[in-house]
């Protein structure tokens, strides 16, 4: 299932482990309404911002985040949409808890075999 959709990424390729950040990071700032918000991991730094607009991929709709991070050498931009359906279905400290165990599940599914979130 869809949770987090990239509209656009410049610069190189998000992988698995910044794609959960971006995801992780865009529901807390959505539900504590913020609209900036910095990043860091041992693999990447950066800020993601939220302006307030929604867009939509086919049937995939929420709010619009844009990214620029630093991962090694490289500079990427991306702007990505999360599932409205996830934000009005999981709540902060669900997410939270969730994260903390390093794994992402599907309310009455088996968590994901990459233990992450299911990324299009």
């Amino acid at each position: 299932m869809q949770r987090i959709c990239c509209l656009m990424v410049n610069g190189g390729a998000l992988d698995e482990e910044m794609r959960t950040t971006l995801f992780l990071e865009g529901f807390r700032m959505f539900h504590e309404k913020r609209t900036k918000a910095r990043v860091k991991t041992s693999g990447m730094e950066g800020m993601v911002t939220q302006c307030g607009n929604y867009g939509s991929l086919g049937v995939f709709a929420g709010p619009i985040f844009h990214a620029e991070i630093e991962h090694g050498s490289r500079r990427i931009r991306a702007e990505f949409i999360i599932d409205s359906d996830v934000l009005a279905a999981v709540g902060p400290e669900e997410i939270e808890e969730l994260s903390a165990m390093g794994m992402w599940q599907e309310r009455g599914q088996a968590a994901d075999v990459n233990g992450g979130p299911t990324f299009h």
